[in-house]
């Protein structure tokens, strides 16, 4: 036999049925939860919706808000304010990140090295991605690499990987800062990179210097 509840408690018991806290993984799920709380609201503001409801082909939604107007949204200023600063705190610091990055693609007179790290198994250090053009950047980059007889050290750098669909790996990393290339051996030694006695290839990409070499685990 069915409990005799009285409307508050239907309420209740209805209400208890909500997922508030449930993060839907497809838009069924979340269409029926919907359905769901609407047609809870319109029991309540149109009690007798569910006549010719079929006839409508709207959804519980749709008809729920169907006489409902909208109101301009209006940001609480101290919340706009703290989303400004905090918007261009984020763009200061990605600038300052980007830089290397956005001056070589500006300038092809900055060569790259190129760092085929495919078979490296080695993992690497980073704090951020960025998508500048169609260039996937990795900015706190930090790894170290054996390479013949010399060895390359990377520390907090922005630099490109790019990773193939036949398994391929490169590393890029503009050479702003000062570098040597003599008999075909890169030294190199700033702040954040270290490149010593590496023999390396030369190529020229889209009329820019590229210095080639390939990395092996430490």
């Amino acid at each position: 036999m069915g409990e005799n509840l009285t409307e508050e408690a239907k309420k209740a018991r209805a209400s208890q049925s909500i997922m508030r806290e449930e993060l839907f993984t497809s838009a069924d799920m979340e269409s029926y939860e919907l359905g769901y709380v609407a047609g809870l609201l319109l029991d309540e503001v149109k009690p007798g919706w569910k006549q010719g409801f079929y006839e409508t082909r709207l959804t519980l939604v749709d008809l729920l808000l169907m006489d409902v107007q909208p109101k301009d949204d209006q940001m609480n200023p101290d919340t706009e304010r703290l989303v400004r600063e905090e918007v261009e705190q984020v763009n200061r610091e990605a600038g300052e990140q980007l830089s290397d990055i956005l001056r070589a693609r500006e300038d092809k007179r900055v060569p790259y090295l190129r760092v085929d790290i495919g078979t490296v198994a080695s993992s690497y250090e980073a704090n951020g991605n960025y998508l500048v053009g169609e260039d996937d950047i990795t900015t706190g980059y930090g790894s170290q690499y054996r390479a013949g007889e010399g060895s390359i050290t990377i520390r907090k750098s922005s630099v490109i990987l790019n990773f193939t669909e036949a398994g391929d790996a490169f590393l890029y990393l503009p050479l702003t800062m000062a570098h040597e290339v003599k008999d075909s051996v890169m030294m190199i030694d700033s702040e954040n990179v270290q490149i010593k006695n590496v023999r390396v290839g030369t190529e020229t990409m889209d009329g820019r210097t590229v210095y080639t070499v390939t990395a092996k685990d430490m």
